[in-house]
């Protein structure tokens, strides 16, 4: 990438994180999941079942009335769930990890049109890493580059939250790891956590000015999260 190239993503990243600024609502306690559903409107205008299941047990359940389309669940740990959707005669099932941490919030949509064209483009991305020399010269020890690469076997075997577990434990050894921090970014990205993923991506730009990979996903991660600015759950 060039150097009137870099300045152009740099300038839109900032302009980006003025306009932005991932001004997303913050939970007061354990961490939060929130979501939004796109309806089908040639479905029955009829209650929308949300239930929340850890394994086989039922963790929540919320019942939307008809036109509402945001559900929220809080005071959650971290760990592994399933999202069960019920509208009329369709029920959607998906996973959700969370391992953001306390006072975070997970966010995820969830698309019931079933006339809505489905555009499959994977963000965030996995690029080479572009090694900045300063980090060729960091000696990292031995068992940071061991858990470091057990994360991203989780990573890539979908045990997401536990490479997130394990990405946080090398970040806290060593903080300037610009892979650890880049790869840490993409697990919270998809997971939901925008806040913390945006933190990652801008640490890990800080560390490797050369390497386009954060910007890149930290543009999509930008437009996620304007999607996900959700009015507050009426409780």
């Amino acid at each position: 990438m060039s150097i009137e190239k870099t300045s152009f993503v740099g300038n839109m990243v900032i302009l980006l994180v003025s306009m932005l600024g991932l001004m997303l609502p913050r939970a007061g306690g354990a961490a939060a999941l929130r979501g939004s559903l796109t309806l089908d409107p040639d479905q029955p205008d009829k209650p929308v079942e949300v239930t929340l299941k850890k394994g086989r047990r039922v963790v929540s359940r919320e019942i939307l009335p008809p036109g509402s389309n945001n559900f929220e669940f809080k005071d959650l740990p971290n760990g592994r769930y399933q999202l069960v959707i019920a509208s009329g005669d369709q029920k959607i099932r998906r996973r959700v990890d969370l391992c953001c941490g306390p006072n975070s919030i997970s966010f995820v949509n969830i698309n019931l049109d079933r006339r809505m064209p489905v555009i499959m483009v994977n963000f965030p991305i996995e690029a080479p890493d572009i090694v900045d020399i300063r980090e060729l010269s960091r000696d990292y020890p031995e068992a940071v580059l061991k858990e470091f690469d057990k994360a991203s076997f989780e990573m890539y075997s979908g045990r997401i939250s536990r490479a997130a577990e394990r990405l946080q434990r090398v970040v806290k050894e060593a903080p300037g790891f610009y892979s650890a921090r880049a790869r840490l970014g993409m697990v919270y990205h998809i997971m939901g956590c925008y806040p913390e993923a945006e933190q990652e991506y801008l640490r890990a730009h800080e560390l490797n000015a050369k390497a386009a990979q954060p910007l890149v996903n930290l543009g999509s991660l930008y437009l996620d999260a304007a999607g996900a600015l959700l009015p507050a759950v009426p409780r």
